[in-house]
């Protein structure tokens, strides 16, 4: 946004407006979240349609598969791109507020399968337009997508893109700073609701993006590390019904132990 859209702005006024907007829907509850991640899906998803001038204009033998990328590249680019798809993790954070929890199933397969068919289209007009050599070297590789597009009554079709880009950025924050806010609910409140708490984890959340943590520190959080997160949040769900299994088989044994020694 600052590169493109808003080159003579600074990030601290835009920060505090979109963290400003956040609050106000998360104060409205999960309701108001879903809502606004609904309206953020049709705001955005029908910008798929400018994929056809990539699609066009590319080369399609770069689609070929040519086998030279190794296992470890392989292995590599999905763990890179793992981060992509971890938001269903927060399907369990909403799970208990669901009405119809039978039908979560359904309706999360179909999202999820939506989203990965965003991926694949974005991802061969990706490979069919650029070179290998643009893949590897391109700061902005979606803005130099968006230049592909060709419009006789839009110059440059970018801001348009990118400023529409901000309601997925605002619905996806929205989300965990929900989240966010129900823990400190949680660890401070016994699971009541406090709307100051809001305050409380949006604050901090922007301390971390625009505090007084060095850039260099920031690219290892948000950069490198924040894969981690998304395995950590998958796999303790997994590490507490290992827990729970474990318990209820104690519980069963000593009732039998009672039993025998009386």
């Amino acid at each position: 946004m600052q590169s493109v859209v808003l080159p003579g702005f600074q990030v601290l006024p835009l920060t505090v407006s979109l963290f400003f907007v956040m609050s106000c829907i998360v104060a409205g509850g999960i309701k108001s979240v879903a809502r606004f991640c609904i309206f953020s899906f049709f705001m955005t998803g029908w910008m798929v349609i400018f994929l056809q001038w990539p699609l066009q204009a590319g080369n399609w033998l770069h689609a070929v598969p040519t086998f030279e990328v190794s296992y470890t590249d392989w292995l590599e680019a999905l763990h890179e791109g793992a981060l992509s798809m971890f938001g269903y993790g927060l399907l369990m954070f909403y799970y208990p507020y669901i009405q119809n929890q039978k039908k979560v199933f359904l309706h999360t397969s179909i999202g999820i399968w939506l989203a990965v068919l965003f991926y694949l289209i974005v991802s061969i007009a990706a490979v069919v337009y650029f070179s290998a050599w643009q893949l590897d070297n391109l700061l902005f590789p979606v803005l130099n997508l968006f230049q592909a597009i060709k419009l006789t009554f839009v110059e440059r079709i970018e801001n348009f893109g990118t400023t529409l880009w901000v309601f997925l950025v605002l619905s996806t924050s929205s989300a965990y700073l929900w989240v966010a806010k129900k823990g400190m609910d949680a660890l401070t409140n016994k699971h009541k609701d406090r709307v100051w708490h809001i305050s409380v984890v949006a604050f901090l959340s922007w301390l971390l993006v625009s505090g007084p943590i060095p850039m260099d520190i920031q690219v290892i959080i948000f950069d490198e590390w924040s894969v981690f997160y998304g395995y950590g949040l998958l796999l303790y769900p997994i590490f507490l019904l290992v827990i729970n299994y474990i318990k209820r088989k104690l519980t069963k044994k000593e009732p039998k132990e009672q039993e025998v020694s009386t």
